[in-house]
């Protein structure tokens, strides 16, 4: 509780967060969690959503404004999303966006990933990214390769057979248009006629 109650957003840097060597990891890894925030950072605080406490520590490493939390062997207990936030002398940070961390079970065939309406884009041009797996799974996991490895989670979405267009089943001739066939079953054949 006395953590909570001191905590106010100031002026401070929101710290960042990610997980090395990733986010999602098989059963038993292990996987270290870090927050960076500013050079004066004194004490770094660790919390996941559904659970009581703020697991704090003083002393961040190398004076470089970083702090971190280790997992030994990731199990389903260490699952789920993390924040942490970060004490210096001008006070309390606010919390870090979060971070979803996620264990993997036995074997399961990659998923695939799409860029639409391409994924050769023009700066400041808007694209969808897509997930897609034969198997059922409840939620997606997206992470940005860098220093960082941000990432993102969606739940997954069932989508019915047939076939979609793309962008749209209107185009000005001349445009690229893309025809995805899909079924919720491996034993399914198409047939595109024109």
């Amino acid at each position: 509780m006395g953590q909570r109650i001191h905590m106010q957003a100031g002026t401070l840097l929101k710290p960042t967060l990610w997980a090395e060597p990733a986010s999602v990891m098989p059963w038993g890894s292990t996987v270290t969690i870090w927050c960076q925030g500013t050079s004066e950072a004194k004490e770094f605080c660790f919390e996941k959503d559904g659970s009581t406490f703020p697991g704090c520590g003083a002393n961040p490493l190398h004076q470089m404004g970083k702090g971190r939390f280790s997992i030994t062997s990731l199990a389903e207990n260490g699952v789920g999303r993390y924040r942490c936030y970060y004490r210096s002398p001008a006070g309390w940070s606010e919390r870090s966006d979060p971070l979803e961390l996620v264990v993997t079970i036995g074997s399961y065939s990659r998923p695939t990933l799409s860029a639409q309406p391409s994924p050769m884009m023009t700066s400041g041009g808007n694209v969808t990214l897509k997930c897609g797996s034969w198997q059922g799974f409840g939620r997606f996991i997206l992470t940005k390769e860098g220093d960082h490895r941000l990432s993102w989670s969606l739940n997954s979405q069932t989508h019915l057979s047939g076939m979609t267009v793309q962008p749209g089943p209107r185009m000005a001739s001349g445009e690229n248009v893309i025809l995805l066939c899909q079924s919720q079953s491996l034993r399914d054949t198409f047939l595109l006629s024109k």
